[in-house]
């Protein structure tokens, strides 16, 4: 460049009045332009694409990949739904059919709910379908508009015109888009989760390609040499009005600035950079080797970022609606002592049918994870519900209709039913005031029967809500005794509990403390790595 520079400076001093005449074909130099536009357009088509964008808004679901993954053209990525609108196809008989035309209004009912909701038919079948019970039905489409809870799962029938359809059939959301991907590379960001509500054109991901960059650079740097050379042309060919010495030191000056970039580009590729922060984990090279096209595809070293685990578990379709991302949870390992704290971070809407059995996947991130590796089997319990500051009694000290038997110490409790369990006992044909309140019940001799309200309780203890106090002292059944309470333990001290209740509760209990969902088991997930 330096050189170039100086002939420029040697150029305008001498002020050459020598100009040459130019042969090359003006058209040929012009069609290199055009040729090398089009390659730029489609390089730089191809670089947009990296960018993955939505054609349609709605939900996300089925996300089929991860930041870091490494991403082929075609690969499918994502499924967006928009389930405002869903679409029932229900079969009809031949003859009810009759009755049922496009743009009717159809009475639709979820089957699970009971729910009706009405719609408009908006296609139906040209010819009957023969079933294999002989059955002539011809099958109608219904467009109704999603109250909210409807999916793909529910199942729903139709009546069109006074006729009912022959089947019900699952409802069918109306408008749905597969995102692949048009690039292959690294997806370097995904911006959405499962659960997402996405508008239409919103960019969703990013797939970063260093081949598509480069051949985007060199399709610019390609279609700037055109132009150079097509100005050089003109140049040459404009006699009267430029100094040929003059400009054509210039475009040297020019090309030199051109070539010194690409110079610089090709020593900036020597310079190999850590795409994440992380640990190496392992190294495929060393100060010496080389690097040619027989090993370039060999990664140089792997990287973990171990800043934190996580764990995939299954939860059954009974308890996933407990599970939220934020929960707590407590993780065990036999191979490790101690307890870990983790964080539910993922709750999928799509679970995963297997024998007639569903469960969703959930993920749980650890970030202080101690001696836990990957690929260690370990167990988790979520907090699904806790109260703090609650009294409790031993849930043996219930008896049936939320009865308990307190020591008579002439404290007055408002739901002792004493009075009224002798009664009706004494005349059992007495008109019942208190329905609820079990008859048979024998109370034992020193004690009040007392009628409570309960909340959250674990494999031990429960909540008392109301009706009883600090210094009440109930009985506790024996483990062995019947339904009619003929044994009772020890006496027990109801007390005050601060922090969370323990234990392995799968369902039931209003409020509480700390109540825990019994314990999932899984696999510790390894750390993204690249």
């Amino acid at each position: 460049m330096t050189k170039a520079q100086q002939s420029y400076v040697d150029a305008v001093k001498q002020k050459s009045n020598t100009v040459s005449t130019n042969d090359i074909n003006s058209k040929s130099t012009q069609n290199a332009v055009t040729k090398a536009l089009n390659s730029l357009n489609d390089a730089q088509s191809s670089y947009d694409d990296q960018y993955v964008k939505t054609d349609i808004g709605g939900k996300i679901t089925s996300i089929a990949v991860k930041e870091g993954d490494n991403i082929n053209a075609g690969m499918q990525l994502a499924t967006v739904y928009d389930d405002s609108m869903m679409k029932l196809r229900v079969p009809f008989n031949d003859y009810d059919a009759e009755s049922v035309a496009v743009g009717d209004s159809a009475e639709v009912t979820v089957t699970a709910s009971g729910d009706v909701l009405y719609g408009t038919v908006t296609e139906k079948s040209s010819a009957p379908v023969s079933t294999a019970a002989h059955n002539m039905l011809v099958y109608a489409t219904i467009e109704v508009a999603n109250p909210g809870a409807l999916t793909a799962d529910d199942r729903g029938s139709a009546v069109v015109n006074g006729a009912a359809c022959a089947d019900s059939a699952n409802f069918e959301y109306i408008d749905t888009q597969t995102l692949t991907a048009k690039s292959s590379g690294t997806l370097e960001s995904l911006d959405i989760a499962e659960g997402d509500i996405v508008y239409a054109g919103e960019q969703v991901a990013y797939i970063k390609s260093d081949t598509v960059t480069t051949a985007l650079d060199n399709a610019k740097l390609s279609y700037d040499d055109a132009v150079l050379n097509l100005q050089k042309q003109v140049i040459q060919n404009d006699t009267f009005s430029q100094d040929s010495s003059i400009k054509s030191a210039q475009l040297a000056l020019d090309d030199a600035k051109t070539n010194l970039k690409k110079a610089q580009d090709a020593v900036d590729d020597f310079v190999v950079e850590a795409p994440i922060e992380g640990t190496v984990v392992t190294k495929n090279a060393k100060n010496g080797d080389t690097r040619d096209s027989s090993n370039s595809t060999e990664a140089l070293c792997v990287i973990y970022d171990l800043s934190s685990l996580k764990i995939s578990l299954e939860v059954d379709e009974t308890e996933i609606a407990l599970v939220k991302t934020g929960q707590k949870a407590t993780i065990t390992a036999d191979a490790v002592e101690g307890e870990f704290e983790g964080e539910v971070t993922k709750v999928p809407v799509d679970g995963v049918n297997t024998n007639g059995v569903t469960t969703y996947t959930i993920e749980i991130q650890i970030k202080d994870y101690g001696a836990l590796l990957p690929g260690m089997n370990v167990d988790a319990e979520i907090v699904v519900e806790e109260a703090d500051n609650v009294l409790t009694i031993p849930v043996n000290s219930i008896n049936r209709g939320n009865i308990v038997f307190v020591k008579d110490d002439g404290t007055q409790h408002t739901g002792d039913v004493t009075d009224e369990i002798n009664k009706r006992r004494e005349n059992p044909d007495e008109k019942n005031n208190m329905p609820d309140v079990p008859a048979n019940i024998e109370i034992p001799e020193g004690y009040r029967a007392v009628k409570i309200e309960t909340g959250l309780n674990d494999n031990d203890y429960i909540e008392v809500k109301s009706g009883l106090g600090e210094n009440d002292s109930v009985r506790t059944l024996n483990t062995k005794s019947s339904s009619e309470n003929a044994d009772f333990g020890m006496p027990g001290q109801m007390q005050g509990m601060n922090g969370g209740m323990n234990g392995g509760m799968r369902q039931g209990g209003a409020a509480g403390g700390g109540m825990r969902q019994g314990g999932a088991g899984g696999g510790m997930g390894g750390p993204p790595g690249r």
